[in-house]
């Protein structure tokens, strides 16, 4: 599992942080579908959400730019917020 402390700051190195994001969500996926096949479902559906957690995570980090270029277009600009570094 990738550690919370070894993923680099999105801000400084997105697309390394974006691709590691989606390897957790992959190995989490995995560790979700063994465990139900245990029959262990609470502790699958822990996985899946987190899964799905760092799987947004990744995507939201890919389109962050177009987001915020979204909202500057929109005049929203006060609703983008980063404070990640």
């Amino acid at each position: 599992m990738i550690m919370e402390s070894q993923l680099p700051k999105f801000a400084k190195e997105p697309e390394k942080y974006s691709k590691l994001r989606l390897l957790e969500a992959l190995q989490e996926l995995y560790l979700s579908v063994e465990m139900l096949k245990e029959g262990y479902i609470r502790n699958s559906a822990s996985k899946f959400f987190l899964s799905w957690k760092a799987l947004l995570s990744s995507i939201a980090v890919s389109n962050f730019n177009k987001i915020v270029e979204d909202k500057r277009k929109e005049g929203k600009e006060d609703e983008v917020k980063c404070t990640c570094e």
